[in-house]
């Protein structure tokens, strides 16, 4: 596994190729990133799609979990990065749930599945039905663990 200089490198190398790949997919909701102001209420908007059955209003939170870290080697300074991907889809309440957020997720599930990220290694790509918030939204949460070696 190549290795990386610093964690914020990391995250926004994983940032960028997230944003990337989903503005080549048929579906393109909106991604909030983390500690990114966002009121459902006022800044939902219809998602961009080339899918005939999807429309509608919904968007993308997508967020790097760090878990853990430790020592990667004893005697040296590289040291091992361990998270978890989070990417959760929300979307209209009975306007999605059959197709729009199970073809977002796929969308998401294929990223984690086949984008290579130069240092990042990903594992366990999985799909959660999380189901309605009682706020009008549907979600399904899309996740994979990922480690990275950084050298201090």
């Amino acid at each position: 596994m190549a290795i990386q200089a610093t964690t914020y490198e990391v995250d926004s190398s994983i940032q960028q190729a997230f944003s990337n790949f989903m503005a080549t997919q048929p579906i393109r909701p909106t991604i909030i990133w983390d500690n990114m102001g966002f009121n459902p209420a006022n800044d939902a908007v219809p998602v961009s799609s080339d899918d005939a059955q999807v429309s509608g209003k919904g968007w993308i939170l997508f967020e790097l979990l760090h878990a853990y870290g430790e020592i990667a080697a004893l005697g040296t300074t590289m040291n091992r990065h361990i998270g978890v991907l989070g990417a959760s889809v929300y979307f209209e309440t009975n306007r999605g749930r059959i197709r729009s957020t199970a073809k977002i997720a796929d969308q998401i599930l294929n990223f984690y599945q086949t984008v290579d990220i130069p240092g990042v290694r990903k594992s366990s790509p999985r799909k959660v039905a999380i189901g309605s918030d009682r706020q009008g939204w549907w979600q399904v949460n899309v996740l994979a663990n990922f480690e990275y070696d950084i050298i201090r």
